[in-house]
């Protein structure tokens, strides 16, 4: 059964109206919260980090459904990538250092040992080459996909768009200034739109796993 053409519209309107839902509900906990309230929800035991782990738990069983139930190796290359978000966001690498590995920070310390940097260095290399190596060699599928208004493509433009506005809000909010109502609902607006990107990982499976049957085994 072939989707209909306007799926991709539909998908960048959902990931639209979900972006202003997410900002407007930060907005309404900075202002009827209280302050001690918004700073709690925006720490790693908050509703909104505890709700952004789950949907990443709940995208990493999906992602696996779909590999093993249909039989798509994207799939398991789909729940590597997701396992590494879900590490990054419960904060992994808080076993082994007090800084996150993907900051330069981490490899600059003269604190952090050597053995442990090369030990991230190549788990960190292994990671990026398995899944870049997947991306490459689906990107024709994907542009055709998304020219033919097939939806799942879409939602993975919109969940980059949701990494980059999350990057920009981080870079913007001077945590040190959380006393300023600006900078506490950048800081709300980042976490909220960061519980956005694995909800959108769930809807971009879901769609993916929907695909027309004679060429499922271009994205498999």
């Amino acid at each position: 059964m072939t989707p209909p053409r306007g799926g991709s519209w539909g998908a960048f309107a959902l990931a639209g109206i979900l972006a202003f839902g997410l900002l407007l509900g930060a907005f309404f906990i900075q202002r009827f919260a209280g302050d001690d309230a918004a700073l709690f929800q925006r720490t790693e035991s908050g509703l909104i980090e505890v709700g952004t782990a789950v949907l990443y738990g709940l995208a990493l069983v999906l992602a696996l459904s779909i590999a093993l139930v249909k039989k798509w190796r994207s799939g398991f290359f789909a729940a590597l990538a997701i396992l590494a978000m879900l590490l990054r966001e419960l904060d992994f690498h808080a076993r082994f250092s007090d800084e996150k590995m993907s900051s330069t920070r981490y490899w600059r310390s003269a604190e952090e040992p050597l053995p442990g940097k090369l030990l991230a260095f190549v788990i960190l290399l292994c990671l990026s080459l398995a899944i870049f190596h997947w991306l490459w060699s689906k990107r024709p599928a994907f542009i055709r996909d998304l020219r033919d208004g097939l939806a799942y493509p879409a939602t993975v433009l919109a969940i980059l768009g949701y990494g980059l506005l999350s990057m920009l809000l981080d870079k913007w909010t001077d945590t040190d200034a959380l006393d300023q109502p600006i900078h506490l609902f950048m800081s709300l607006g980042e976490e909220c739109i960061e519980l956005g990107i694995p909800f959108l990982i769930i809807v971009a499976l879901i769609q993916w796993s929907r695909r027309p049957s004679p060429r499922d085994s271009a994205m498999r």
